[in-house]
């Protein structure tokens, strides 16, 4: 009953939103909304595991459910901070922003539809209500490189889709397992921004922020269903060679390809090449190597998110927390990032040791491009007086969501033993 709550409250949050004329009410209520479903999300994680015809609740899916709630949550609630400044900015019209929040809620939905389910048709339709979503998002912000970036995500994002459609249709067909399963792996691999796709780099650059910070939990489902099939299929070669291929592949061709314009623009570079080093620990396999891929994921997200949601504010602090993200991203100590790639290492290299050369690489290469853009995109120099109005304390107050997810990478990069079981548990889901 929870479980289905959880997927069917931000849907119709999302039908409410549609119809809420005044923009101050639809802050609050996406931010409420999302704050209740984190919470329903608290709670699948007392009940015991349960595969029904329709949704399942098992370690992996729990997981990613409240990973997903907390980052929309922290969205919903930065909104409260960001929105009123987007508006006087002129950043958005009302309208559109009536029709973004409904948006937000329906690629919170899908994405928690896709975590949750257990067929795998249900698993794609979930994505791609998060993918339309995610596209539609971004086209709403203004100007001509947002559209641009809607259009190239809507015609990568249906290839992925139309892939993984075909590889879910052939994948139940004894013969053709291997092809279904290059099918999703090329397909799914596409939505979690791994080459030769990239599905979401430039939407992520462009996009709102709300829409922004979700397609982080987008990725992950992307590849936990890709996982749950690496998993179910441990005899196959196919998802094993391929799996790693795209992840050794992914890394290597952000850094090289051509230099981003911006900081998010490299930090959504940097996003896809840290989803490769998880791609290549679950093509890998093994309970060492998809514990560590999981936990890489994880802080994937969570980085990810603390640096969007320091978008457009002004100041020191604020300048500072991205700094931090931007460093989170590359994977520096004393970050969680570093100790989860050490670990992918660790198990990859157990298997096969060349990969010490492509993964180093890529890690190195993503580092660079993520510590050059510090000084002057990410906004060193716009390091003085803070312009917020009001007391110290309040013109903090935004950063406190970015704060949190910097935390939890902080803690799990310094202390990361307590939450290994809970880790090794979800490597063990089928």
């Amino acid at each position: 009953m929870i479980e289905a709550m959880v997927i069917v409250v931000p849907f119709l949050t999302a039908l409410a939103l549609a119809f809420v004329a005044r923009w101050r009410v639809g802050v609050w209520v996406n931010a409420g909304a999302t704050t209740l479903v984190f919470l329903l999300a608290c709670l699948l994680a007392g009940q015991r595991e349960v595969t029904g015809h329709l949704l399942r609740l098992d370690a992996l899916g729990v997981h990613l459910a409240l990973l997903t709630g907390l980052v929309a949550m922290a969205a919903g609630w930065f909104g409260l901070a960001h929105v009123p400044r987007l508006i006087a900015a002129r950043g958005i019209g009302r309208r559109r922003l009536r029709w973004g929040h409904a948006l937000d809620q329906v690629q919170f939905g899908g994405t928690m539809l896709a975590v949750l389910s257990g067929p795998p048709l249900l698993v794609w339709l979930g994505l791609l209500a998060a993918s339309l979503a995610a596209v539609a998002g971004t086209g709403l912000a203004h100007g001509r490189p947002a559209m641009l970036a809607a259009r190239r995500a809507l015609l990568l994002g249906s290839v992925s889709l139309v892939l993984a459609l075909a590889g879910t249709v052939l994948l139940p067909l004894g013969s053709l397992v291997g092809l279904g399963a290059a099918f999703l792996l090329l397909g799914y691999g596409g939505l979690a921004g791994l080459a030769p796709l990239f599905v979401w780099t430039q939407a992520a650059a462009r996009a709102p922020v709300l829409t922004s910070a979700q397609l982080g939990p987008l990725a992950a489902a992307s590849l936990a269903a890709l996982l749950r099939l690496r998993l179910a299929l441990p005899g196959l070669d196919v998802p094993a060679w391929l799996f790693v291929s795209l992840g050794v592949a992914t890394p290597l061709l952000a850094a090289l390809g051509p230099r981003p314009a911006d900081a998010r623009g490299a930090a959504a570079l940097a996003c896809s090449a840290q989803c490769g080093i998880a791609a290549v620990a679950f093509g890998v396999g093994g309970g060492p190597a998809v514990t560590a891929g999981l936990l890489h994921l994880t802080l994937l997200v969570l980085a990810q998110a603390a640096l969007l949601l320091t978008d457009d504010l002004a100041g020191r602090p604020a300048a500072l927390t991205r700094a931090a993200g931007l460093a989170a991203l590359a994977a520096l100590p004393p970050f969680g990032l570093f100790g989860s790639a050490c670990l992918v290492a660790v198990a990859a290299v157990g298997v096969a040791p060349w990969l010490a050369v492509p993964v180093g690489a890529g890690l190195l290469l993503n580092a660079r491009m993520l510590l050059h853009c510090i000084p002057a995109p990410v906004g060193m120099a716009q390091a003085g007086p803070s312009t917020q109005a009001g007391s110290a304390i309040r013109s903090l107050l935004p950063l406190v969501p970015a704060w949190l997810m910097l935390a939890l990478v902080l803690g799990l990069g310094l202390i990361p033993a307590p939450v290994l079981p809970w880790f090794a548990a979800m490597a063990e889901a089928r």
